[in-house]
This record gives structure tokens, C-alpha cells and sequence, in this order.
């Protein structure tokens, strides 16, 4: 669904709503959920070392703010800027 179409449909109020009730119950980690369960089944097949982490996509590490500056330098020097 589309941003427009949602605020079309959906009232301020009724996604305050949403908001405080994702504030309570958030969603639940689908990537962890998922690993868990491949790890049961490898496990059933015989391999005792299967973790959650071994099924779920690897995060990149959020970068700081000098991080992403000097990375930006470093690509301007490089495109001759």
C-alpha cells in the first residue's frame, strides 16, 4: 500500500492507535523466528553445532557520522572532486 493511499484510508487517530500499540507489543524479530526453526530441523538432521545466527542474514555495522564523512571524502578525492 502505497504512503497516500494509507493516509487515505487511515485516520490520525487510528494510526496513533497503531503507534501505541507497536509501542507495547512490538512486531516480533521474523529473521530470528525463522532461524530458530531452521535450527530445530538441522539439529533433527544431525548437526548438533546449528545456531539461530547461522540461518539469519548478516547486519552491516551502523557507521558514526565521522565514519560516513570521511568515507565520503575519501570517495570525492577519489572522483577527482
Amino acid at each position: 500500500m502505497s504512503v497516500q493511499r494509507a493516509q487515505q484510508e487511515v485516520s490520525a487517530a487510528e494510526f496513533a492507535e497503531w503507534i501505541a500499540f507497536f509501542n507495547l507489543e512490538p512486531m516480533p524479530n521474523s529473521w530470528l523466528q525463522h532461524g530458530i526453526l531452521c535450527q530445530l530441523i538441522a539439529t533433527a538432521l544431525g548437526n548438533k553445532t546449528a545456531k539461530p545466527e547461522h540461518f539469519m542474514p548478516k547486519t552491516k555495522k551502523v557507521q558514526s557520522t565521522s565514519e560516513l564523512k570521511a568515507l565520503a571524502k575519501a570517495w570525492a578525492l577519489s572522483a577527482g572532486k
